[in-house]
């Protein structure tokens, strides 16, 4: 299975409106066609509000 990179997240959260709590992110990336795989990156991650795409890509380079 490809793991998920930070260009991957970017990609799927392109066009968010931030700041978004957990189930924001997925929303955005199920809008922008995400695998399945992304999503479940996204859920995988803290339960926090992420103010901005850097810090969903700090919390996803901590989770790895």
């Amino acid at each position: 299975m490809a793991r998920t990179s930070a260009a991957d997240l970017a990609q799927a959260l392109k066009g968010a409106d931030f700041p978004l709590d957990k189930e924001g992110l997925k929303e955005q990336a199920l809008q922008n066609g995400a695998s399945e795989e992304i999503v479940q990156t996204l859920d995988d991650m803290p339960d926090d509000e992420y103010q901005s795409l850097a810090d969903v890509e700090q919390a996803f380079g901590e989770s790895q």
